[in-house]
Protein backbone atom coordinates (compact mmCIF):
# COMPACT_ATOMS: atom_id res chain seq x y z
CA UNK A 1 0.00 0.00 0.00
CA UNK A 2 1.14 3.83 0.11
CA UNK A 3 2.95 4.57 2.81
CA UNK A 4 2.81 8.03 4.69
CA UNK A 5 6.02 9.22 3.38
CA UNK A 6 5.72 8.13 -0.25
CA UNK A 7 2.85 10.31 -0.13
CA UNK A 8 4.50 13.05 1.53
CA UNK A 9 7.12 13.20 -0.31
CA UNK A 10 4.91 13.25 -3.67
CA UNK A 11 2.93 15.59 -2.31
CA UNK A 12 6.08 18.36 -1.30
CA UNK A 13 7.63 17.70 -4.98
CA UNK A 14 4.15 17.75 -6.66
CA UNK A 15 3.48 21.21 -4.81
CA UNK A 16 6.49 22.84 -5.99
CA UNK A 17 5.99 21.51 -9.94
CA UNK A 18 2.47 22.67 -9.57
CA UNK A 19 2.79 25.96 -8.50
CA UNK A 20 5.64 26.46 -11.29
CA UNK A 21 3.21 25.27 -13.77
CA UNK A 22 0.38 27.03 -12.73
CA UNK A 23 3.15 30.08 -13.02
CA UNK A 24 3.96 29.17 -16.74
CA UNK A 25 0.28 28.85 -17.46
CA UNK A 26 -0.75 32.20 -16.17
CA UNK A 27 1.56 33.66 -18.42
CA UNK A 28 0.87 31.75 -21.10
CA UNK A 29 -1.44 33.93 -22.51
CA UNK A 30 0.40 37.02 -22.98
CA UNK A 31 3.72 35.26 -24.39
CA UNK A 32 1.94 34.03 -26.61
CA UNK A 33 1.32 37.31 -27.92
CA UNK A 34 5.22 38.59 -27.29
CA UNK A 35 6.25 35.54 -29.19
CA UNK A 36 5.66 34.19 -32.65
CA UNK A 37 5.56 30.44 -33.43
CA UNK A 38 9.08 30.81 -35.44
CA UNK A 39 10.63 32.48 -32.70
CA UNK A 40 9.14 29.31 -30.06
CA UNK A 41 10.52 26.97 -33.07
CA UNK A 42 14.06 28.23 -32.94
CA UNK A 43 14.34 28.36 -29.02
CA UNK A 44 12.50 24.64 -28.63
CA UNK A 45 14.79 22.97 -30.96
CA UNK A 46 18.23 24.33 -29.67
CA UNK A 47 16.92 23.67 -26.16
CA UNK A 48 16.17 20.36 -27.38
CA UNK A 49 19.39 19.84 -28.37
CA UNK A 50 20.56 20.88 -25.19
CA UNK A 51 18.49 18.56 -22.71
CA UNK A 52 19.15 15.62 -25.40
CA UNK A 53 22.87 16.71 -24.68
CA UNK A 54 22.15 16.58 -20.45
CA UNK A 55 20.88 12.83 -20.93
CA UNK A 56 23.96 11.82 -21.59
CA UNK A 57 26.41 14.28 -20.55
CA UNK A 58 27.11 12.51 -16.94
CA UNK A 59 27.34 9.34 -18.86
CA UNK A 60 24.50 8.32 -17.06
CA UNK A 61 25.93 8.84 -13.25
CA UNK A 62 23.59 11.01 -12.05
CA UNK A 63 20.80 7.74 -11.81
CA UNK A 64 23.74 6.02 -9.52
CA UNK A 65 23.28 8.98 -6.80
CA UNK A 66 19.90 7.32 -5.30
CA UNK A 67 21.04 4.14 -5.01
CA UNK A 68 24.33 4.49 -4.36
CA UNK A 69 25.80 2.03 -1.48
CA UNK A 70 27.07 4.72 0.92
CA UNK A 71 26.98 8.74 1.22
CA UNK A 72 30.86 8.67 0.40
CA UNK A 73 30.07 7.23 -3.19
CA UNK A 74 27.03 9.48 -3.65
CA UNK A 75 29.38 12.36 -3.48
CA UNK A 76 31.67 10.93 -5.76
CA UNK A 77 29.37 10.07 -8.30
CA UNK A 78 27.81 13.75 -7.89
CA UNK A 79 30.96 15.40 -8.52
CA UNK A 80 32.18 12.65 -11.07
CA UNK A 81 29.01 13.32 -13.30
CA UNK A 82 29.87 17.24 -13.07
CA UNK A 83 33.57 16.72 -14.17
CA UNK A 84 32.67 14.40 -16.70
CA UNK A 85 29.95 16.96 -18.51
CA UNK A 86 32.69 19.50 -18.59
CA UNK A 87 34.42 17.32 -21.16
CA UNK A 88 31.62 15.56 -23.07
CA UNK A 89 29.76 18.81 -23.48
CA UNK A 90 32.74 20.03 -25.74
CA UNK A 91 31.88 16.87 -28.11
CA UNK A 92 27.98 17.93 -27.98
CA UNK A 93 29.06 20.99 -29.20
CA UNK A 94 30.96 19.64 -32.11
CA UNK A 95 27.80 17.70 -32.97
CA UNK A 96 25.60 20.90 -32.94
CA UNK A 97 28.79 22.63 -35.26
CA UNK A 98 28.08 19.23 -37.85
CA UNK A 99 24.23 20.00 -38.02
CA UNK A 100 24.05 23.37 -38.31
CA UNK A 101 26.92 23.49 -41.06
CA UNK A 102 24.94 20.51 -42.98
CA UNK A 103 21.75 21.50 -42.16
CA UNK A 104 20.96 18.20 -40.58
CA UNK A 105 17.22 17.27 -40.19
CA UNK A 106 16.76 21.13 -40.59
CA UNK A 107 19.27 22.73 -37.61
CA UNK A 108 20.94 24.79 -39.90
CA UNK A 109 18.41 27.81 -38.77
CA UNK A 110 20.26 28.09 -35.34
CA UNK A 111 22.83 30.51 -35.44
CA UNK A 112 26.35 29.97 -35.23
CA UNK A 113 26.59 32.06 -32.34
CA UNK A 114 24.67 29.77 -30.09
CA UNK A 115 27.69 27.52 -30.35
CA UNK A 116 29.92 30.04 -28.00
CA UNK A 117 27.00 29.26 -25.42
CA UNK A 118 26.40 25.75 -25.94
CA UNK A 119 28.68 23.96 -23.96
CA UNK A 120 28.46 26.37 -20.77
CA UNK A 121 24.62 25.71 -20.90
CA UNK A 122 25.30 22.15 -20.70
CA UNK A 123 27.68 22.12 -17.65
CA UNK A 124 25.09 24.26 -16.14
CA UNK A 125 22.15 21.40 -16.58
CA UNK A 126 24.60 18.81 -15.92
CA UNK A 127 24.98 20.09 -12.31
CA UNK A 128 21.58 20.82 -11.84
CA UNK A 129 20.63 16.96 -12.66
CA UNK A 130 23.49 15.54 -10.96
CA UNK A 131 22.95 18.18 -7.24
CA UNK A 132 19.09 17.58 -7.79
CA UNK A 133 19.70 13.11 -7.44
CA UNK A 134 21.90 13.92 -4.27
CA UNK A 135 19.09 16.47 -2.78
CA UNK A 136 16.75 13.83 -3.66
CA UNK A 137 18.87 10.91 -1.74
CA UNK A 138 18.92 13.25 1.75
CA UNK A 139 15.60 13.63 1.15
CA UNK A 140 15.69 17.00 0.84
CA UNK A 141 12.36 17.61 -1.15
CA UNK A 142 11.19 20.78 0.11
CA UNK A 143 14.50 22.62 -1.25
CA UNK A 144 13.51 20.52 -4.78
CA UNK A 145 10.25 21.84 -4.94
CA UNK A 146 10.74 25.34 -4.19
CA UNK A 147 13.47 25.43 -6.86
CA UNK A 148 11.03 24.50 -9.44
CA UNK A 149 9.37 27.30 -8.06
CA UNK A 150 11.66 29.66 -8.53
CA UNK A 151 12.75 28.82 -11.72
CA UNK A 152 9.30 29.31 -12.88
CA UNK A 153 9.07 32.48 -11.87
CA UNK A 154 12.48 33.64 -12.98
CA UNK A 155 11.70 32.00 -16.67
CA UNK A 156 8.26 33.92 -17.02
CA UNK A 157 9.82 37.40 -15.44
CA UNK A 158 12.08 38.06 -18.41
CA UNK A 159 10.26 35.81 -20.82
CA UNK A 160 7.32 38.98 -20.91
CA UNK A 161 10.43 41.89 -19.95
CA UNK A 162 12.38 40.52 -22.98
CA UNK A 163 9.24 40.02 -25.02
CA UNK A 164 8.28 43.46 -24.33
CA UNK A 165 11.67 44.82 -25.38
CA UNK A 166 10.91 42.97 -29.14
CA UNK A 167 13.94 40.53 -28.33
CA UNK A 168 12.79 37.52 -30.12
CA UNK A 169 13.77 34.08 -29.95
CA UNK A 170 16.73 35.27 -28.21
CA UNK A 171 14.38 36.73 -25.17
CA UNK A 172 12.83 33.22 -24.97
CA UNK A 173 15.93 31.54 -24.84
CA UNK A 174 17.75 34.52 -22.17
CA UNK A 175 14.80 33.34 -20.22
CA UNK A 176 15.55 29.61 -19.79
CA UNK A 177 19.11 29.94 -19.01
CA UNK A 178 18.13 32.46 -16.50
CA UNK A 179 15.97 29.79 -15.04
CA UNK A 180 18.02 27.19 -14.72
CA UNK A 181 21.13 30.02 -13.51
CA UNK A 182 18.62 30.40 -10.26
CA UNK A 183 17.93 26.77 -9.86
CA UNK A 184 21.43 25.89 -10.00
CA UNK A 185 22.07 29.14 -7.27
CA UNK A 186 19.35 27.57 -5.10
CA UNK A 187 21.18 23.66 -5.43
CA UNK A 188 24.42 24.94 -4.39
CA UNK A 189 22.88 27.11 -1.32
CA UNK A 190 21.90 24.00 -0.06
CA UNK A 191 23.99 21.28 -0.69
CA UNK A 192 27.26 23.33 -1.54
CA UNK A 193 28.90 23.27 1.82
CA UNK A 194 29.05 19.69 1.82
CA UNK A 195 29.81 18.78 -1.63
CA UNK A 196 32.82 21.44 -1.52
CA UNK A 197 34.02 19.76 1.50
CA UNK A 198 33.94 16.37 -0.39
CA UNK A 199 35.70 17.59 -3.21
CA UNK A 200 38.91 19.30 -1.35
CA UNK A 201 39.21 16.29 0.85
CA UNK A 202 38.79 13.57 -1.43
CA UNK A 203 41.74 12.20 -3.50
CA UNK A 204 40.82 12.91 -7.01
CA UNK A 205 42.08 8.81 -7.87
CA UNK A 206 39.64 7.74 -4.56
CA UNK A 207 36.67 9.39 -6.90
CA UNK A 208 37.52 8.15 -10.11
CA UNK A 209 37.52 4.43 -8.51
CA UNK A 210 34.17 4.87 -7.60
CA UNK A 211 33.08 6.30 -11.14
CA UNK A 212 35.13 2.50 -11.79
CA UNK A 213 33.11 0.64 -9.27
CA UNK A 214 29.72 2.12 -10.92
CA UNK A 215 30.67 2.15 -14.38
CA UNK A 216 28.44 -1.25 -14.77
CA UNK A 217 25.01 0.64 -14.81
CA UNK A 218 26.03 3.65 -17.47
CA UNK A 219 27.77 1.14 -19.49
CA UNK A 220 24.64 -1.37 -19.57
CA UNK A 221 22.31 1.92 -19.90
CA UNK A 222 24.21 4.01 -22.23
CA UNK A 223 23.07 2.40 -25.36
CA UNK A 224 19.30 2.56 -23.76
CA UNK A 225 19.65 6.01 -22.90
CA UNK A 226 20.89 6.82 -26.50
CA UNK A 227 17.73 5.48 -28.12
CA UNK A 228 15.70 6.64 -25.43
CA UNK A 229 16.64 10.69 -25.82
CA UNK A 230 17.56 10.48 -29.22
CA UNK A 231 13.76 8.67 -29.66
CA UNK A 232 12.16 11.42 -27.55
CA UNK A 233 14.35 14.54 -29.80
CA UNK A 234 13.92 13.42 -33.26
CA UNK A 235 10.13 14.59 -33.37
CA UNK A 236 10.67 18.30 -33.44
CA UNK A 237 13.64 18.54 -35.71
CA UNK A 238 11.93 16.05 -38.21
CA UNK A 239 8.97 18.05 -38.45
CA UNK A 240 11.45 21.32 -38.70
CA UNK A 241 12.60 19.30 -41.46
CA UNK A 242 9.79 18.36 -42.94
CA UNK A 243 7.06 21.25 -42.63
CA UNK A 244 9.36 23.99 -41.53
CA UNK A 245 10.08 26.17 -38.17
CA UNK A 246 6.74 27.79 -37.80
CA UNK A 247 5.11 24.47 -37.68
CA UNK A 248 7.72 23.28 -35.31
CA UNK A 249 6.77 26.36 -33.30
CA UNK A 250 3.55 25.30 -33.40
CA UNK A 251 3.92 21.73 -32.50
CA UNK A 252 6.39 22.76 -29.53
CA UNK A 253 3.18 25.59 -27.96
CA UNK A 254 0.93 22.52 -28.60
CA UNK A 255 3.05 19.82 -26.27
CA UNK A 256 4.17 22.26 -24.10
CA UNK A 257 0.13 22.28 -22.48
CA UNK A 258 -0.42 19.07 -23.41
CA UNK A 259 2.18 17.90 -21.36
CA UNK A 260 1.76 20.07 -18.37
CA UNK A 261 -0.25 17.08 -16.52
CA UNK A 262 2.41 14.49 -17.09
CA UNK A 263 5.01 17.42 -16.07
CA UNK A 264 3.34 18.26 -12.89
CA UNK A 265 3.04 15.24 -11.35
CA UNK A 266 5.47 12.65 -13.47
CA UNK A 267 8.81 13.51 -12.38
CA UNK A 268 8.03 13.93 -8.86
CA UNK A 269 6.21 11.09 -8.45
CA UNK A 270 9.13 9.07 -10.33
CA UNK A 271 11.38 10.49 -7.80
CA UNK A 272 9.64 9.53 -4.77
CA UNK A 273 8.73 6.42 -6.61
CA UNK A 274 12.23 5.59 -7.27
CA UNK A 275 13.23 6.77 -3.71
CA UNK A 276 10.68 4.43 -1.92
CA UNK A 277 11.40 1.33 -4.15
CA UNK A 278 15.18 1.16 -3.27
CA UNK A 279 14.09 1.57 0.34
CA UNK A 280 11.57 -1.50 0.31
CA UNK A 281 14.49 -3.87 -1.87
CA UNK A 282 15.94 -4.02 1.48
CA UNK A 283 13.33 -3.53 3.92
CA UNK A 284 9.98 -4.97 2.54
CA UNK A 285 10.33 -6.55 -0.72
CA UNK A 286 6.52 -8.02 -0.61
CA UNK A 287 5.11 -3.74 -0.68
CA UNK A 288 6.84 -3.01 -4.14
CA UNK A 289 4.22 -4.82 -6.60
CA UNK A 290 1.28 -3.22 -4.15
CA UNK A 291 3.33 0.45 -4.92
CA UNK A 292 3.96 -0.21 -8.33
CA UNK A 293 0.25 -1.09 -9.26
CA UNK A 294 -1.37 1.90 -7.08
CA UNK A 295 1.21 4.24 -8.41
CA UNK A 296 -0.07 2.97 -11.96
CA UNK A 297 -3.73 3.18 -11.14
CA UNK A 298 -2.84 6.88 -9.75
CA UNK A 299 -1.34 8.15 -13.00
CA UNK A 300 -3.91 6.45 -15.26
CA UNK A 301 -7.38 8.39 -13.17
CA UNK A 302 -5.48 11.54 -13.49
CA UNK A 303 -4.44 11.40 -16.53
CA UNK A 304 -8.17 10.82 -17.96
CA UNK A 305 -9.79 14.21 -17.37
CA UNK A 306 -6.91 16.55 -18.80
CA UNK A 307 -6.41 14.20 -22.26
CA UNK A 308 -10.39 14.32 -22.62
CA UNK A 309 -10.28 18.08 -22.17
CA UNK A 310 -7.51 18.53 -24.69
CA UNK A 311 -9.14 16.15 -26.93
CA UNK A 312 -12.78 18.03 -27.13
CA UNK A 313 -11.82 21.67 -26.36
CA UNK A 314 -8.43 21.51 -27.48
CA UNK A 315 -9.07 23.07 -31.55
CA UNK A 316 -11.74 25.10 -29.82
CA UNK A 317 -10.48 27.28 -27.25
CA UNK A 318 -6.93 27.83 -28.79
CA UNK A 319 -7.48 30.28 -30.60
CA UNK A 320 -9.60 32.47 -27.90
CA UNK A 321 -6.92 31.91 -25.21
CA UNK A 322 -3.70 31.95 -27.25
CA UNK A 323 -3.98 34.53 -30.49
CA UNK A 324 -5.30 33.63 -33.32
CA UNK A 325 -1.29 32.05 -34.37
CA UNK A 326 -1.87 29.28 -32.20
CA UNK A 327 -5.58 27.50 -33.44
CA UNK A 328 -3.31 24.60 -35.22
CA UNK A 329 -1.62 24.41 -31.71
CA UNK A 330 -5.09 23.65 -30.72
CA UNK A 331 -5.63 20.55 -32.95
CA UNK A 332 -2.23 19.42 -32.11
CA UNK A 333 -2.84 19.51 -28.54
CA UNK A 334 -6.24 16.73 -29.34
CA UNK A 335 -4.18 14.93 -31.09
CA UNK A 336 -1.00 14.59 -28.73
CA UNK A 337 -2.85 13.97 -25.57
CA UNK A 338 -3.28 10.49 -25.77
CA UNK A 339 0.11 9.89 -25.82
CA UNK A 340 0.83 12.24 -22.86
CA UNK A 341 -1.39 10.06 -20.85
CA UNK A 342 0.09 6.94 -21.81
CA UNK A 343 3.99 8.52 -20.80
CA UNK A 344 2.21 10.09 -17.57
CA UNK A 345 0.91 6.40 -16.45
CA UNK A 346 4.62 4.44 -17.32
CA UNK A 347 7.16 6.83 -17.50
CA UNK A 348 7.11 7.50 -13.75
CA UNK A 349 7.10 3.86 -12.34
CA UNK A 350 9.95 2.64 -15.45
CA UNK A 351 12.22 3.87 -12.36
CA UNK A 352 11.78 0.40 -11.16
CA UNK A 353 14.66 -1.00 -13.72
CA UNK A 354 17.12 1.59 -12.15
CA UNK A 355 16.30 -0.23 -8.54
CA UNK A 356 15.59 -3.84 -10.18
CA UNK A 357 17.76 -4.32 -13.30
CA UNK A 358 16.06 -4.86 -16.72
CA UNK A 359 18.06 -2.62 -18.83
CA UNK A 360 17.82 -5.09 -22.01
CA UNK A 361 13.96 -4.87 -21.35
CA UNK A 362 14.05 -1.00 -21.45
CA UNK A 363 16.46 -1.13 -24.66
CA UNK A 364 13.70 -3.02 -26.31
CA UNK A 365 11.45 -0.32 -25.52
CA UNK A 366 13.52 2.30 -26.49
CA UNK A 367 14.46 0.85 -30.17
CA UNK A 368 10.62 0.42 -30.71
CA UNK A 369 9.93 3.86 -29.38
CA UNK A 370 13.31 5.28 -31.32
CA UNK A 371 12.16 3.64 -35.01
CA UNK A 372 8.78 4.67 -34.87
CA UNK A 373 9.52 8.25 -34.94
CA UNK A 374 11.48 8.36 -38.37
CA UNK A 375 9.11 5.50 -39.60
CA UNK A 376 5.84 7.01 -39.34
CA UNK A 377 7.11 10.50 -40.25
CA UNK A 378 8.99 10.14 -42.95
CA UNK A 379 6.73 7.38 -44.15
CA UNK A 380 3.86 9.18 -44.23
CA UNK A 381 5.50 12.24 -45.92
CA UNK A 382 6.82 10.17 -48.44
CA UNK A 383 2.95 8.98 -49.15
CA UNK A 384 1.61 12.30 -49.09
CA UNK A 385 -0.29 11.42 -45.67
CA UNK A 386 -1.59 14.78 -44.57
CA UNK A 387 0.15 16.07 -41.57
CA UNK A 388 -2.56 16.04 -38.79
CA UNK A 389 -2.88 11.70 -39.99
CA UNK A 390 1.05 11.51 -39.69
CA UNK A 391 0.72 12.71 -36.05
CA UNK A 392 -2.27 10.98 -34.93
CA UNK A 393 -0.50 7.45 -36.44
CA UNK A 394 2.79 8.96 -34.57
CA UNK A 395 0.49 8.69 -31.48
CA UNK A 396 -1.20 6.21 -31.99
CA UNK A 397 2.76 3.97 -32.26
CA UNK A 398 4.25 5.48 -29.18
CA UNK A 399 1.07 4.32 -26.90
CA UNK A 400 1.63 0.69 -28.49
CA UNK A 401 5.24 1.23 -27.71
CA UNK A 402 4.48 2.11 -23.94
CA UNK A 403 2.12 -0.82 -23.72
CA UNK A 404 5.29 -3.08 -24.50
CA UNK A 405 7.26 -1.31 -21.78
CA UNK A 406 4.77 -1.39 -19.45
CA UNK A 407 4.28 -5.34 -19.64
CA UNK A 408 8.25 -5.39 -19.64
CA UNK A 409 7.81 -3.36 -16.44
CA UNK A 410 5.95 -6.13 -14.84
CA UNK A 411 7.50 -9.06 -15.98
CA UNK A 412 11.02 -7.63 -14.51
CA UNK A 413 9.09 -7.26 -11.00
CA UNK A 414 7.78 -10.79 -11.35
CA UNK A 415 11.21 -12.27 -12.31
CA UNK A 416 13.14 -10.03 -9.39
CA UNK A 417 10.10 -11.32 -6.61
CA UNK A 418 10.90 -15.14 -7.56
CA UNK A 419 14.83 -14.73 -6.62
CA UNK A 420 13.47 -12.62 -3.64
CA UNK A 421 11.30 -16.06 -2.48
CA UNK A 422 8.05 -13.71 -2.82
Amino acid sequence: MFTSKFLANTAVLVSGTAVAQIIGVLVTPIVSRLYTPEMLGLTTVFIGFINFSLELSSLRYQFSIVGAESREDALDLTWGGMIISIFTSLLFTAGLYALISFNILGMGVIPKWTLWITAPVIVLGSAMANLRYWLIRENVFSVVSRISVYQSISRAGMQIALGLLRLGWVGLLSSEITGRLVGLNKMVQSAGPELLRHGRERRYWDLFGTLRRYAAFPIFSMPSAILDTLGASLFLPIVLQLYGVSTAGTLSFAQRLVYLPAGLVAGSVADSFQNRVREYSTSSPAQIRPLFLKTTGMLFLLGIVPTAAFIVFGPIWFGPIFGTEWIQAGVFAAILAPWSAATLMVSPVSRLIFVLGGQPYKLVYDLLAFIFTPAVLYGCHALHVPMNTAFILLTGSQIFAYGVYYYFLLYILKQWEKRQGI
